[in-house]
């Protein structure tokens, strides 16, 4: 998204996106209380599991955090993607936690979705490992590194700029033709 942004050069066709994109985050500010800032009043909340948020309107939260993060950071707002990103992974944890609370536990539902994405940003799975543990402070720990292993699987086995293989021929394939031999 952020990447795709960068390509439009917001800016450089309309100098008024600062102040659009400020009168979106006061928007949601008033409807979806998780969306703006960095997240740090925001989180104690849902970590602590006192949060009443339906898991529909964290889910909602959640995405559209993770757009106005990169509409901000593409107009020039100041701010980083660390914080908000593991805000969107507890919010995404939370919502899971409501409709599965049987499957994991608070803890490893963030700590999971919280390596899951910051491996899918960060280059380095061991950054990772030492970011994701600071911020959760030993909670959901084997989740965290289940979901950094799984996203470094992923991003090791992508190939973005490959198209997929091409359909198995059969008998009944148009120009199907049958080798000698």
């Amino acid at each position: 998204w952020r990447s795709w942004l960068d390509r439009r050069q917001l800016l450089a066709r309309w100098p008024w996106w600062p102040l659009a994109t400020g009168l979106l985050v006061g928007c949601f500010m008033h409807w979806l209380p998780l969306v703006p800032f960095a997240g740090e009043d925001q989180l104690r909340p849902l970590l602590e599991d006192s949060n009443t948020t339906s898991s529909g309107v964290l889910l909602l939260s959640a995405m559209v955090k993770l757009l106005m993060l990169g509409l901000c950071l593409a107009t020039g707002w100041r701010g980083g993607i660390f914080f908000p990103l593991f805000l969107i992974a507890c919010t995404v944890g939370m919502a899971f936690h409501q409709w599965l609370p049987e499957v994991a536990s608070l803890g490893s539902w963030c700590g999971g979705l919280t390596g899951a994405l910051y491996r899918m940003v960060v280059p380095s799975p061991l950054i990772v490992l030492v970011l994701g543990l600071a911020l959760l402070q030993g909670h959901g720990a084997a989740a965290l590194l289940v979901g950094v292993a799984i996203a470094h699987l992923i991003m090791e086995r992508r190939d973005w700029d490959d198209a997929p293989p091409p359909p198995r021929q059969t008998p009944d394939s148009p120009g199907y033709q049958r080798l000698p031999g």
